[in-house]
């Protein structure tokens, strides 16, 4: 007994000197160090494993980028900000397109001809994906286009909450219901009055899908992983090709932006199958971060008496109250209400948890790192969000950070660091309708209602349990609030202006820097 014992060490001993040594050797000393190698290969998955999304921030900070060395994988995590815009910059050699054709075959699950068509020439301006995704991008630019689907969207939010309001003082469970009202006034707004999301069973398969996300992407047995989640994407691919297959697109209250998509997906020979099932994937990136999002953005202000009716006072001069109506003019929330949209940036910063990806695509120097050609780069939100660039309160909920000091010239933080709708070549191109929705539930709800917990003490739930495929935490449970109705006048949503953007990434708050030309 003692014999085999024996021999099963020094088998365990020698594999671990055989992978240590393979590490070793194949790790070239220019690229970024390599850590977690107590176990060579392994260690980095029980780490990420065991830390979740908490693992970015807590671990090698003092490193400008690190690599950790999986099986079959490199990946190099970028933790300095400033190694952010000299990634970024790399457009061609470091990309997220191939990473975006991966996806097509696994978390998507598209018949090999969309595969192939979607995979082609993935960094030419003129291939797939940044064919389709370029022209795009104004659709969802402050504009005529973009307000059109934030009318929509919010004011079946502003209706549905005066329907609440009639029915007198509610008690209901907060994230939930919230959650419930901004998938259906985002889905509303994007997809018309066929929205496949008006019936139970697809916001149920939706969830279902949600949460398997990560698994089916990462595509290791995904029969056994992610089998719930693959059942749930069937079922929302039938409700969406149905959806095309018979013109409900088309509708005239269905949005300019579904409507164009659909056409350049057409004209690349993409079937209405393959179609529907890029869309069914489209949907995780179009409601799963807002609902959250939403959720904290109200819980701070109801459970900050001071910084409620410092917000209430500013939204006064984007109301208009008639006889029986008040009309809340989101141009004006934007633009006058900056303790507001400071709290909103506060929440995408402190709860943002999202990961830009990329791929290396050839051997490419960063700074003073190699990049070898086939790794991945990662660039946490985590990580950045607790950075040095936010001071030492870093690990602080400061609704006010996002304000400019008076007296004081210039901002308080690095702008880089703020990474909530991501950044560069990955930067959300539907952040502006997504902000916009959440601004106009916040300034609703605080005006039309009251808000008691149960129990009487705002409690902030716990995220330990959040999905790593979302980039907002989510919280592990939900809270029971009594909303008592303010006034008993129904709200109208307005915009007076169409090309107002809101300050919501990086490069949406560096705009200011950029020199002005006549």
């Amino acid at each position: 007994m003692i014999s085999n014992f024996s021999s099963v060490s020094i088998a365990i001993l020698v594999l671990h000197l055989f992978f240590y040594a393979l590490l070793r050797f194949t790790h070239d000393s220019k690229e970024p160090p390599a850590v977690e190698t107590l176990i060579p290969f392994i260690s980095p998955l029980i780490s990420l494993g065991r830390g979740g999304y908490r693992y970015w921030s807590s671990k090698n900070g003092h490193l400008p980028m690190y690599t950790l060395r999986l099986p079959f994988m490199r990946l190099y995590v970028v933790n300095f900000t400033a190694m952010i815009p000299v990634v970024q910059k790399q457009v061609r050699t470091i990309s997220f397109s191939p990473i975006m054709a991966r996806m097509t075959s696994t978390a998507m699950g598209l018949s090999k001809g969309a595969v192939e068509v979607i995979s082609k020439d993935p960094v030419d301006e003129n291939g797939f994906i940044m064919g389709t995704t370029r022209p795009l991008r104004p659709l969802l630019s402050p504009g005529p286009n973009l307000d059109g689907m934030n009318r929509r969207s919010v004011q079946l939010l502003a209706s549905s909450l005066n329907k609440l309001a009639a029915e007198g003082p509610k008690t209901l469970q907060m994230s939930r219901w919230i959650s419930h009202e901004v998938m259906m006034a985002t889905t509303e707004g994007v997809y018309g009055p066929h929205n496949p999301f008006r019936d139970p069973e697809i916001r149920e398969a939706f969830r279902r899908y949600e949460v398997g996300f990560v698994p089916l992407m990462m595509d290791v047995l995904p029969t056994l992983t992610a089998r719930d989640a693959t059942h749930a994407r069937e079922f929302l691919v039938k409700a969406y090709e149905k959806y095309y297959v018979e013109d409900m697109y088309n509708h005239p209250d269905a949005s300019i932006f579904i409507k164009e998509r659909y056409r350049l997906f057409h004209d690349r020979d993409i079937s209405d199958a393959d179609i529907a099932r890029l869309e069914v994937t489209t949907s995780i990136a179009l409601i799963s971060n807002t609902m959250p999002a939403t959720f904290w953005l109200v819980l701070h202000l109801f459970s900050d008496p001071e910084l409620l009716e410092r917000c209430r006072q500013e939204l006064s001069s984007a109301v208009q109250e008639n006889d029986d109506t008040c009309i809340v003019d989101m141009s004006c929330v934007k633009s006058y209400c900056p303790v507001l949209l400071s709290t909103l940036q506060e929440v995408l910063r402190f709860y943002g948890i999202g990961v830009s990806t990329r791929m290396v695509l050839e051997g490419t120097t960063v700074g003073n790192y190699l990049l070898k050609k086939g790794a991945i780069v990662l660039i946490p939100a985590a990580a950045q969000h607790n950075a040095p660039a936010w001071g030492e309160n870093a690990d602080e909920f400061q609704a006010r950070r996002f304000l400019q000091v008076p007296g004081k010239k210039g901002r308080q933080y690095d702008p880089v660091a703020f990474r909530g709708f991501g950044g560069g070549a990955t930067l959300c191109p539907g952040r502006h309708f997504a902000a916009t929705e959440m601004l106009a539930f916040a300034s609703c709800i605080i005006l039309r209602f009251d808000a008691q917990p149960l129990g009487g003490r705002w409690i902030l739930p716990t995220t330990e349990n959040s999905n790593m495929g979302v980039t907002i935490r989510q919280p592990d449970y939900d809270l029971q609030v009594t909303l008592r109705p303010r006034t008993t006048r129904d709200f109208i949503v307005t915009f007076s202006e169409s090309d107002k953007a809101m300050k919501v990434s990086a490069e949406d708050i560096m705009v200011d820097d950029e020199p002005k030309t006549s």
